[in-house]
Parts: C-alpha cells; sequence; structure tokens
C-alpha cells in the first residue's frame, strides 16, 4: 500500500489540493479532527483535551512531559491501528502526520509551502482577514507547528529533511501542485526509513 501524508503549512493552497488528490486517486481522507474524534470514541478522551496536550504549549515539568509523551505514544499505535484496520490507500492531512512511519506501511511523506508573503496574501485573498490578522494567524500557527515538531525530532516543522517531496506553492496553483505529487508517487521508490522518525518510537508503548 501506498499512502500520502501531507503536513499542514496554513495559507499553502494545501486543503483544495487535498481535495484534488483525493478525488484523482479515489482516497480516503483523515484530518486531525477525524482522528482525535475516532480516538474519543476508543479512548473517552475529550478531542480538547487531546488537542491540547498533543498540539499545545508544554508546560515546563516532568509531568506535563510524560503526559504528552503518552498522549503522542497513544495516537502514534492509533494510526498502525487504523491503517491496518482499513487496509488501503488513505490521504492523511495534518500533524498528525509527523507520527507516520514505516509501521503504518508505505507513506510518501509531503510539505507544501510557500513565502510568508505569499502565504499572507492568500489569507487575505481567500479568508478575508486583514494584513495584519493574517501575519498573526500564520505566526500563530507556526508556533504550533515548531512546538511539535521540536518535541519529535528536534527540529523547525518545516525541515525539508522529515519529507520525501518539498513543493513551494508560489503560483497557486492547485491542479499543478496535485500533478506533480501525483507523478512523484507514480515513481517514487520506497525510502521512508531514511527520513528522521520520532523518538517516540524508541520508548515504552501503548497498546490498544
Amino acid at each position: 500500500m501506498l499512502s500520502i501524508a501531507i503536513f499542514p503549512c496554513l495559507f499553502t493552497g494545501a486543503a483544495g489540493i487535498v481535495g484534488e488528490l483525493s478525488t484523482a486517486l479515489n482516497l480516503k481522507v483523515y484530518t486531525d479532527a477525524m482522528i482525535l474524534a475516532d480516538m474519543k470514541k476508543y479512548y473517552d478522551i475529550p478531542v480538547k483535551d487531546l488537542d491540547g496536550i498533543l498540539f499545545g504549549r508544554l508546560k515546563k515539568n516532568s509531568i506535563a512531559h510524560i503526559e504528552k509523551e503518552n498522549y503522542a505514544k497513544l495516537l502514534q499505535h492509533y494510526l498502525q491501528y487504523l491503517q491496518k484496520k482499513r487496509n488501503r490507500n488513505s490521504l492523511h492531512y495534518g500533524l498528525h502526520t509527523s507520527l507516520l512511519t514505516a509501521h503504518n506501511g508505505k507513506i510518501v511523506k509531503i510539505l507544501i509551502t510557500d513565502t510568508f508573503a505569499g502565504r499572507q496574501q492568500r489569507g487575505i485573498k481567500f479568508e478575508g482577514l486583514s494584513e495584519e490578522e493574517a501575519a498573526i494567524c500564520i505566526k500563530r500557527y507556526d508556533k504550533k507547528a515548531h512546538r511539535w515538531t521540536q518535541f519529535l525530532f528536534q527540529k523547525a516543522p518545516y525541515d525539508e529533511s522529515l519529507y520525501d517531496l518539498v513543493l513551494q506553492n508560489k503560483k497557486g496553483d492547485s491542479t499543478d501542485i496535485t500533478n506533480k505529487i501525483r507523478s512523484f508517487c507514480k515513481n517514487w521508490t520506497y525510502r521512508n526509513q531514511t527520513l528522521p522518525q520520532p523518538r517516540l518510537m524508541a520508548q515504552s508503548a501503548l497498546f490498544l
């Protein structure tokens, strides 16, 4: 199986690209919201708590660190369970894609990005934000993504070493980006094991 995992970078047009890829390749889409909602059913943990502990600001004490690590392990093992249960190719979009590894089958990890100015203009044009509002949204989101990947890899979220493919969506042409991803996946040779792995992999696990 070959699935696609796109790490989100705010205001890059990635959501539209996810829609095009899903339709073109007949892939089931999983977002952070969907994954956390499913986890709530299995573990009876409120989505707000899951989101806050996993992706929120980490308090500076050992108990909070252990709690975040345990929740990350729980998410990681749920993703492994989901991939085995569904037994089909899928398209993942969200921060949770950082935890998808070779244990989840063959995964192409992709980042779609743009310059700060390009992202800002997209926020203004498509979200109706002011220039200042768009800048604030981008900075806030990037801090959230940075906390997550720093925790897992000690790397910035848009570090190219974390991905098999990095694409700049400067022209805002979603069809062009979609075609590039399809071409890359068609000719892709399995090398996911060379990407940095979440440090949780080497530690004790929580099982379903």
